[in-house]
């Protein structure tokens, strides 16, 4: 049985999620939702945040319209999210940087809560599945995206529809989460999720806007959009969203891409979904794909695949004996190789 691991990229939740260019578009849609008075919020205070120098609910809500007209000029201004976030820590910008992070994981949790997620995910489990219990051994997943769309998906396939209940069955691990599977799959997040957390430490409290996937929206849906930013922005919750190119500044005993590369070491086959290999990616693509020892085959999914090939190539130290097919065409389920 050969091990096969998959490497998405946004392409991967097109259906879904924005692409870098309508990701603008999306935020003032979400604007005109927050300025709706159908889902103008009270006066009052949130009781997480007590009203000794926080805010009223509506006045946090005014201030997230005002901080996403910020990230729309941003988005506008700059190739992607990821290129902005990169020049902040250059800059030494954290500030902004943690603005940047709460926006994104708010905005991003927002689109999946009332959204059905991008439906080649859960064709992508309904053909890998024999039962929820027989998760392939085989299969691993590197994920650049920040989305929850892999755990949204298969929370179809529970009676448990939350979305912890996914991650455990799923084995997430990014800097933030380190779930524990009962197989070898498993899923490695290398830019985090586009959630929030309270502890640094295996005990975590997790402040999640999809909890329990609902696909509806309504005024507890923007509720809980503006008591998260308000907790995150307030610093009682941290953004879960670590970037790869980050320090991880925790104590934990393991690293993410460690255990990423250790998992992904012995794959024969690669399939490359949706991903463009973006240069400021790049130290950490060449580790993890140098690794690869035995890797002879790579499937590279995307309409653009044949203009990437050579960023490809450019990763691997000797890239003669692998062999590299593109497929730009049958784009409607995610790539299942004849290896399987």
């Amino acid at each position: 049985m050969k091990k096969i691991t998959y490497l998405i990229g946004a392409g991967a939740s097109a259906n879904a999620l924005p692409v870098v260019k309508k990701i603008p578009e999306q935020i003032r849609f979400l604007i005109k939702i927050l300025r709706n008075d159908e889902y103008r919020l009270s006066d009052e205070y949130f009781n997480r945040l007590s009203s000794n120098n926080f805010k009223t609910q509506y006045q946090y809500q005014i201030q997230l319209i005002d901080d996403f007209n910020w990230l729309i000029e941003q988005c506008e201004s700059h190739a992607s999210i990821d290129t902005f976030a990169k020049k902040l820590s250059i800059k030494n910008d954290s500030l902004n940087l943690l603005k940047l992070k709460v926006l994104t994981s708010v905005f991003f949790s927002f689109k999946q809560s009332y959204g059905k997620p991008d439906p080649r995910y859960d064709a992508f489990f309904a053909s890998i599945l024999d039962s929820i219990h027989s998760l392939p051994e085989n299969i691993r997943i590197l994920s650049w995206n920040y989305d929850s769309q892999f755990e949204i998906a298969f929370s179809e396939f529970l009676d448990d529809k939350e979305i912890s209940a996914s991650e455990s069955w799923l084995g997430v691990k990014s800097k933030k989460i380190h779930s524990e599977s009962e197989n070898e799959f498993g899923i490695f997040k290398l830019n985090g999720t586009a959630i929030c957390f309270e502890k640094e430490d295996y005990g975590q409290q997790l402040l999640r806007l999809i909890e329990e996937p609902k696909f509806e929206l309504g005024k507890k849906t923007i509720e809980k959009i503006v008591e998260s930013y308000a907790l995150a922005i307030s610093g009682r919750f941290k953004p879960a969203l670590s970037f790869s190119w980050e320090p991880d500044l925790t104590e934990k005993k393991y690293s993410v891409l460690d255990e990423a590369i250790r998992a992904t070491h012995d794959t024969e086959v690669l399939v490359i979904i949706g991903y463009s290999f973006p240069f400021f990616n790049r130290k950490v693509d060449k580790q993890l794909l140098n690794s690869m020892g035995h890797l002879k085959q790579i499937y590279f999914q995307s309409p653009d695949a044949n203009k990437f090939l050579d960023r490809i190539k450019g990763i691997f130290k000797n890239s003669n004996f692998i062999e590299i097919e593109p497929l730009t065409e049958d784009l409607d389920q995610f790539f299942l190789p004849f290896e399987l």
